[in-house]
């Protein structure tokens, strides 16, 4: 036999045969059994009929998968056609009820005598996208671009990143991807304006923490609320737990932040040894006072993460429990330089439920949205945890998606839009649609 191997999500591995279809030995050299099974592979859901070909069967052959009757494992019944035919019509009821997945050697047996097998697998299919953070570009009056990350699932959960494929071939492509109803709407809320035109234009996988290792600059606040927001300090804890989640070829550095303008002192330079990284935090847990130069805090975090110049993914993460009050940046001088050094601002808001409101929730998505990165927000210390697990989340491999689109005939007004959009993947018959949420984008003359 010439098979193949294929290894799907999940680290099954099935035995598919070259050219399609699972065969056994030639005719000629077996007097009883199977010879060959088409389709060889099907998807968890498939419904319809596998046509086992063999020599030599009879109606007391039964179809049995490392003796079990195929009936007890697999969603079929069976049909005894002649003795070089039995089929095997599947039947699928809908999500919740796919065949299990992996690889089946299907053998005949009439009670006497055993025949030789074949082997059929059951691959996993495409179900879900999520959307991870999406970088808008230059836009002007005739279009524009902007970059997307996305993280495909099969049904089972499991993220499809290249060389983990449910179709028979490695990888998701560009051809996989499709770009809709891309939209951009007037700050007054005027009736959108469509794209004409949408292109796929460029798809990258980046396998960040798995070969691709992370630049993160980390700036903690350590302004005098903190003394109640965060008695505990949680926010060093679990800052502690994301750096031990980073993969060991990962580095970071800690800033800390509080008092007048300019007040951003750092704490461990960069270093990719954890047990420093975590006894820098270890420092902030005493020292809190003062009041919240937030932006300030933000431009010197861009800059330190800009300062990287390795092949890493650079990323700038900021956490503070409070108002900006001492700074002299503001938010558009930290999204104007961030976008221009290209890297995503992180934000991560720590409420005080004694003093609520002490966020400002629509500033930091803002300057979150505009860079590429995301806001979260926790609504007491307690909290962060879950957010230090989304942010690791976020930043694990996706592929990045390039959507370039053009207006026709073009708009007529610069100013500042909300832009909108979907992207589809579309993979061996089955899509998912990820909704882009909305951005703002500026567009020039």
């Amino acid at each position: 036999m010439t098979f193949r191997t294929l290894t799907l999500i999940g680290s099954i591995t099935l035995s598919l045969v070259a050219g399609g279809c699972g065969k056994s030995e030639s005719s000629a050299s077996i007097g009883y059994g199977l010879l060959e099974v088409a389709p060889a592979n099907v998807k968890a859901n498939f419904e319809g009929t596998v046509t086992l070909t063999g020599v030599g069967m009879n109606g007391l052959s039964r179809v049995y998968v490392d003796g079990i009757p195929v009936e007890d494992v697999l969603p079929v019944t069976t049909e005894f056609v002649d003795s070089r035919t039995i089929l095997l019509h599947f039947d699928y009821v809908g999500l919740g009820y796919e065949h299990p997945v992996g690889s089946f050697d299907f053998a005949v047996t009439d009670g006497f005598q055993v025949g030789t097998t074949v082997s059929f697998g059951v691959r996993p299919f495409l179900l879900t996208m999520e959307h991870v953070r999406t970088f808008p570009g230059d836009f002007s009056l005739t279009g524009g671009k902007f970059w997307t990350w996305l993280r495909p699932h099969d049904h089972l959960g499991n993220p499809i990143f290249p060389g983990h494929s449910i179709t028979g071939m490695p990888g998701m492509l560009a051809t996989n991807f499709t770009s809709e109803d891309v939209q951009l709407v007037e700050s007054t809320g005027a009736t959108p304006f469509v794209a004409t035109t949408r292109t796929i234009t460029d798809l990258v996988y980046d396998p960040i923490n798995d070969t691709q290792p992370l630049s993160v600059a980390l700036t903690i606040d350590q302004s005098g609320s903190m003394l109640d927001s965060d008695p505990n300090d949680e926010r060093v804890n679990q800052s502690q737990a994301f750096i031990s989640s980073l993969h060991t070829e990962s580095e970071a550095a800690i800033y800390q932040f509080h008092g007048l303008a300019g007040g951003v002192s750092l704490v461990v330079d960069w270093s990719s040894d954890k047990v420093a990284l975590n006894a820098g935090l270890d420092s902030l847990r005493t020292g809190e006072g003062g009041q919240t130069p937030l932006y300030d805090a933000m431009i010197a975090t861009v800059n330190a993460a800009a300062s990287r110049t390795t092949m890493n993914l650079r990323a700038a993460i900021v956490l503070t429990d409070g108002l900006d009050n001492t700074s002299t940046a503001t938010p558009a001088d930290v999204i104007d330089l961030a976008r221009n050094l290209d890297i995503p601002v992180f934000a991560i808001g720590l409420g005080n439920p004694a003093t609520p409101g002490t966020i400002d929730h629509a500033t930091l998505s803002d300057i979150a949205a505009q860079t590429g990165g995301v806001f979260y927000f926790a609504e007491d210390a307690q909290a962060l945890d879950a957010v230090f697990a989304s942010l690791t989340e976020v930043l694990r491999s996706s592929y990045r998606v390039e959507v370039t689109f053009q207006i026709d005939p073009p708009l007529t007004t610069p100013g500042t839009y909300q832009v909108y959009g979907k992207v589809r993947a579309d993979v061996d018959g089955e899509d998912a649609i990820v909704q882009v949420p909305g951005f703002r984008a500026s567009v020039a003359q």
